[in-house]
């Protein structure tokens, strides 16, 4: 199976800027930092996880939810987006949606603590 191109290092470094600033409480720079990467990278899973992430943060459950399950659709094999979109789910009443995503991100990581506890 073919393995996709790496990243660029500016690619990887901005995203660790956006996921600092959201870890800061700024969800404006986050975003903003987000909204560049995926004009440079559209459909870029990391940038969109990281969005939804911030969604949720910022009190926007629904778009967190889309956002979250664009990464899944853009990279189905990463186990945290799973997880995130299993407690995401649950905190919006769709529980068959959490019990499928948690299940799915446990069968990618079966020794994954957040995966195990969101289930």
């Amino acid at each position: 199976m073919a393995q996709p191109a790496p990243y660029s290092s500016a690619i990887d470094l901005s995203l660790t800027r956006a996921t600092a600033f959201l870890n800061g409480g700024d969800l404006n720079e986050a975003q903003a930092v987000c909204r560049d990467l995926l004009r440079r990278r559209p459909r870029w899973a990391p940038a969109l996880h990281l969005s939804g992430l911030i969604a949720h943060r910022a009190g926007d459950l629904g778009k967190a939810i889309d956002l979250v399950g664009e990464a899944i659709a853009a990279d189905d094999g990463v186990a945290a987006y799973h997880a995130n979109l299993c407690e995401l789910s649950r905190l919006a009443g769709r529980l068959d949606r959490a019990m499928d995503a948690g299940l799915h991100a446990v069968a990618l990581d079966p020794g994954s603590a957040l995966a195990l506890n969101n289930l």
